[in-house]
């Protein structure tokens, strides 16, 4: 935490979403948040601005940045829209460039691997990093099962 950047980063544990919902504004990391730092600093509550610049998965755990200020907002928030903006370089390289951006997201993901085509399939995806496009079913089960693509969602 650094009230004079204002900004925060916290363990996201799993099950607590990121930003409040419609029918529940308060169970949310925000929201919390903001409530802990109002009991922890009462006397400067009147320059905070929380807001989660980015977003994690209700399930997803761990580090999130929490702007404190509106100031650290704005500069998190074209960070993030430069990421987004930037492509991934050829042929997999993960080297910083001068046109890349200052902030990159790595993902790990379970993967069942059903015959021996599938081991050396993974092996090329990871070894050119391909980009992977998949489609999950719109049924909410646990764990979410992929389909193929047919059409509309």
């Amino acid at each position: 935490e650094d009230l004079s950047v204002g900004y925060a980063v916290i363990n996201k544990p799993p099950g607590v979403p990121v930003h409040g919902y419609v029918y529940n504004d308060v169970e949310n990391l925000a929201h919390m948040y903001k409530t802990a730092l109002l009991e922890k600093h009462p006397q400067e509550s009147s320059s905070f601005s929380v807001s989660v610049p980015q977003r994690l998965d209700n399930d997803t755990s761990g580090a999130i940045v929490v702007a404190i200020k509106s100031s650290f907002a704005s500069y998190m928030g074209k960070l993030l829209e430069k990421k987004t903006a930037t492509h991934v370089e050829p042929k997999g390289s993960l080297a910083p460039t001068k046109n890349s951006s200052l902030i990159t997201k790595r993902y790990k993901c379970l993967v069942c691997l059903r015959s021996s085509g599938d081991v050396e399939r993974l092996v090329t995806i990871a070894n050119t990093c391909e980009k992977v496009t998949h489609y999950l079913s719109s049924a909410r089960t646990i764990p979410r099962v992929f389909r193929e693509k047919t059409g509309g969602f």
